[in-house]
């Protein structure tokens, strides 16, 4: 799941272009894919169609952002971790498919 820190941006139209390439850019710290779906809800297209190695999409609008989940990973074992980013995706997916 990608992440999107909305302060990185001097404009709207500058976030608008990074969510439309599907690329995270400096934003990101290291350029992987945004997944679309996962951050954003109440989409135009309702499914969007991204492609999964540039990112590139045809959103056209969105109607919220899912909130930002903030942790450190600490003393906590792998597969917890992968239990709890799993809760995290899976959040995130449900919260933005209500959002109408």
């Amino acid at each position: 799941m990608g992440s999107l820190d909305f302060t990185k941006f001097a404009s709207d139209k500058e976030l608008k272009d990074q969510v439309k390439t599907g690329t995270g850019g400096n934003s990101m710290g290291n350029g992987n894919i945004i997944d679309i779906e996962q951050i954003f809800g109440g989409l135009t297209p309702e499914t969007v169609t991204q492609d999964d190695q540039t990112g590139a999409n045809d959103l056209e609008k969105a109607m919220s952002a899912t909130m930002g989940f903030v942790y450190e990973n600490g003393d906590i074992s792998k597969e917890d971790m992968a239990k709890y980013d799993l809760m995290i995706e899976e959040y995130a997916l449900t919260f933005n498919a209500e959002t109408k």
